[in-house]
């Protein structure tokens, strides 16, 4: 499947106006875009670190979790090859693909690096790197790149070359023109005004714009980054369905490759409930809350009759998501999901 195709079918609402035809990670990532490239809301996405110190991959994970207090996504560590977020520190310079994008990157290939990041790094460089490269890795694209930046930055184009040709980055005028100057496609872009105090935006030094604007390095996520970021990952989600207890079960198809599916449930009274699939497809089953659509409480594949899913847990008082989604990344089908107490 192509990258486009690939973002749609992790989450429909992607669908683009045109194609992104990049083949590689690092061009990918210095192409502009032309489809939307959002994760599913509520989607936990797993990160594969392929090398790097112990206390690199914490701090990192650390940092990137700043991203999970606005945005309706999880992060989990993983050691599956097909891992949505692959970490390296030892290609060249700081980078991410954007969004769904690493759908397309193979699974030997890292969909991020960290050049150089260990122990010694100090923590405000932490902080920008991280921040910036999983802003890209949740979909965000560059500020000084968005729609919304045409005519805000009065760059002095020649100055830019010459800045950029130099140490570390080596840009010819085509990365130049790719990274820095090349605007976003408007109609398959989600933008706000431009935002300076951006942590997507790069530094912008006064000799670039002869002194008519300067943006110094940001290490924090602005308040319209926060903002941004919640509307495009939301924690209500009106499209979820309600599961009732002791109700009847839900009928539900898996349409399309990569859907995920969402149901709530209040528990009023600490109790032991069960959540199964029935119609034997083959579906990963997962519990989140209490009070929190991101933080993993169960897991089950296979726990009920044959492929079918169950989950049975004593849950406290408090709101439940449970999200489902085919085993195999292009399954579709049918199946029944209910709720039930348990004795």
């Amino acid at each position: 499947m192509r990258v486009a195709e690939l973002s749609v079918a992790e989450r429909p609402t992607n669908a683009a106006e045109g194609s992104a035809g990049a083949t590689t990670a690092k061009e990918r990532f210095r192409m502009a875009v032309q489809t939307k490239k959002l994760w599913p809301n509520a989607k936990t996405l797993r990160i594969r670190f392929l090398d790097g110190e112990p206390y690199v991959q914490h701090k990192v994970l650390d940092v990137a979790n700043q991203w999970r207090g606005y945005a309706n996504i999880a992060f989990e560590v993983s050691t599956v090859d097909d891992s949505e977020i692959r970490i390296s520190t030892r290609a060249d310079g700081h980078w991410s693909v954007v969004g769904t994008d690493s759908r397309g990157i193979g699974t030997n290939e890292p969909t991020m690096n960290l050049e150089g990041f260990t122990q010694e790094i100090p923590d405000d460089e932490y902080q920008r790197v991280v921040l910036h490269e999983f802003g890209h890795a949740l979909g965000c694209i560059h500020e000084h790149q968005s729609p919304a930046a045409d005519g805000k930055i009065p760059w002095d184009r020649d100055a830019v070359y010459t800045f950029y040709a130099g140490s570390p980055n080596y840009w010819k005028p085509a990365d130049v023109n790719a990274n820095i100057f090349a605007r976003y496609a408007g109609k398959s872009t989600l933008a706000t005004d431009f935002d300076p105090k951006s942590i997507m935006v790069y530094p912008i030094p006064p000799e670039l714009t002869k002194g008519l604007l300067s943006v110094p390095w940001n290490h924090e996520l602005s308040q319209k980054d926060k903002e941004f970021i919640t509307a495009r990952y939301p924690r209500s989600d009106p499209s979820m369905r309600e599961l009732i207890v002791n109700g009847a079960p839900l009928e539900a198809l898996i349409a399309r490759a990569g859907e995920q599916h969402r149901y709530r449930f209040r528990v009023e009274r600490t109790g032991s409930f069960v959540v199964k699939t029935e119609g034997q497809l083959d579906v990963v089953m997962t519990l989140n809350g209490p009070d929190s659509p991101t933080a993993s409480y169960a897991t089950d594949q296979h726990g009920g009759v044959g492929f079918d899913a169950r989950i049975e847990e004593s849950l406290e008082p408090g709101e439940y998501v449970v999200a489902i989604q085919h085993a195999n990344p292009i399954g579709t089908g049918r199946y029944r999901i209910s709720l039930g107490t348990s004795r």
